[in-house]
């Protein structure tokens, strides 16, 4: 497996909508299958940062990441489904941690469903705590009950 920035947003396009397809008839799909291409430039413009494990001539996951004052703060993890349980995710969320370090960051920080139990545990696995519980507006116009989760990190 190889980390590399993604340069094509089509790309991480395809990856993002083939991981959060099992939300298309859930009562409240992920706003992650309304991205664009052109949102996602947009957020490139602003710094976000797209990063993605190549292997086999095949993107196998991607994730979306930015810094903000001294956090990074990483969305969008996305793994393709025949790869999920296989440390795809665990390799994304390392190296984004690795990145903050590198840029002098102390945490690392991510948003995830309430519900969505198994990616709590992986985050929680990982060192993540829960420091906030909200509910958010998604795009779709949705109110999602979300945790904000947190790692200090070790420079």
């Amino acid at each position: 497996m190889e980390m590399k920035e993604v340069h094509q947003v089509e790309d991480a396009l395809s990856v993002i909508r083939h991981a959060f397809e099992r939300y298309r008839f859930d009562e409240q799909p992920s706003s992650a299958l309304n991205e664009t291409v052109q949102s996602i430039q947009l957020e490139r413009r602003n710094g976000m940062k797209l990063y993605g494990i190549w292997e086999q001539n095949e993107w196998l996951g991607v994730v979306k990441y930015v810094s903000r004052h001294d956090l990074m703060y990483f969305s969008r993890l996305s793994v393709l489904p025949d790869h999920q349980g296989k440390g795809v995710a665990t390799s994304l969320v390392r190296f984004i941690e690795r990145q903050a370090i590198r840029e002098g960051l102390s945490r690392s920080q991510c948003s995830v469903r309430k519900r969505e139990t198994k990616n709590i545990c992986l985050y929680a696995k990982l060192g993540y705590v829960v420091i906030d519980e909200s509910r958010v507006l998604n795009a779709n116009g949705l109110e999602i009950e979300t945790l904000t989760m947190e790692k200090q990190l070790v420079k």
